[in-house]
């Protein structure tokens, strides 16, 4: 016999550590029949390739959510993420279970669930009244808890869907509905949405107002940018996410060979990894440079921190252009300059390439 929260609908969202859930890429069941939606049935795009309407208002519902805590950075739309969460609506709607992708820290993914016996697809402003507007009013901003609730069950409600729509450091998302072929939601709707980058990270706070990222996330964002033959100094921005506050330093530049096959980056200083007690300091040699949309992806060997494990070790970084002023490109930077291996090495930052 179903409950009376599962008539009313069942929600979750990713709460605790960043690694708590994950993607559904090797998870890609999509056995179809009268009553399922399969990834390869839809239509992720219009013919000339603008978001379709449904797309669009997925991300004006959680816009309009965000903006009301902050407005230096609005979700834009992943059709990876949308395809990752319908390939992971399939399988749970074949298997007639209700749970979050037990793969989503493969891909650093977030993720909020919503489910209903109601035999009609799920909408963004259906899962939103869950998602945010029940929760949002139970979260204490100042120490992360949330109050005792509950639902008609008697489970106690957390804050974690809402938490992950507001999360501002997540910057994407995509969502998908599957009807269920078995279980107690049978001709029933599951709704999915997968977000990165993932939220909900223990200890951090969900967004922060004291300062802001608008001259990071600026509103032009380059479409093709002059590397070959030039220096660009590097301009990092640390965060600490949970007291609120940044530094920006400058650290090192990056040159790029005129015929755009190499780059280097001098005496480049990672504040969150030391050597003998000391910022560890690492030339970066790379002899790989691809360049893919509006991202540039480098390899090549760390030729620094000498006697050490790491010394030319496989290294590399991503740089990621996201907007453009006169004087800099401001970017997300992302690298492993110790062991390419463990993503435990990997770090990633804001920061703006002066021209």
């Amino acid at each position: 016999m179903v409950s009376t929260l599962m008539r009313r609908g069942l929600y979750l969202g990713m709460v605790g550590m960043l690694l708590g859930c994950g993607g559904a890429d090797s998870q890609t069941d999509t056995t179809s029949n009268e009553r399922g939606q399969v990834a390869d049935d839809i239509g992720y795009t219009d013919p000339n390739g603008h978001l379709l309407s449904e797309q669009d208002h997925v991300l004006l519902v959680h816009n309009q959510k965000r903006n009301l805590h902050f407005t230096d950075i609005n979700l834009s739309y992943s059709i990876e993420l949308e395809r990752a969460a319908q390939a992971y609506a399939n399988v749970l709607a074949q298997n007639g279970r209700f749970e979050h992708d037990p793969n989503n820290h493969i891909k650093g993914y977030g993720e909020n669930l919503y489910a209903y016996t109601k035999n009609e697809p799920i909408s963004i402003d259906e899962a939103m009244i869950h998602w945010y507007d029940d929760e949002e009013p139970l979260y204490n901003y100042n120490d992360g808890s949330c109050e005792e609730a509950y639902y008609p069950d008697g489970k106690k409600i957390a804050c974690g869907h809402y938490t992950q729509v507001v999360w501002q450091e997540t910057h994407e998302v995509g969502c998908a509905n599957a009807q269920y072929q078995s279980g107690d939601f049978t001709g029933g709707y599951i709704y999915v949405c997968k977000y990165k980058k993932a939220g909900n990270i223990v200890g951090e706070k969900p967004y922060c107002t004291s300062y802001s990222n608008a001259d990071i996330y600026l509103n032009q964002v380059p479409t093709s940018f002059a590397l070959a033959n030039r220096t660009f100094q590097i301009e990092l921005r640390q965060e600490d996410r949970t007291a609120c506050t940044k530094v920006d330093y400058f650290n090192s530049s990056i040159s790029f060979a005129a015929d755009l096959q190499s780059a280097v980056v001098d005496d480049f200083e990672m504040l969150t990894l030391t050597y003998n007690n000391a910022p560890a300091i690492n030339r970066l040699e790379f002899d790989t440079v691809s360049i893919e949309n509006n991202v540039i992806k480098l390899s090549g060997i760390n030729k620094n921190i000498p006697a050490t494990a790491y010394q030319d070790k496989n290294i590399y970084m991503n740089i990621r252009m996201i907007g453009e002023a006169d004087d800099y490109y401001s970017v997300e930077m992302e690298w492993n300059v110790l062991d390419s291996s463990n993503a435990l090495y990997t770090r990633s930052m804001k920061a703006k390439l002066y021209k």
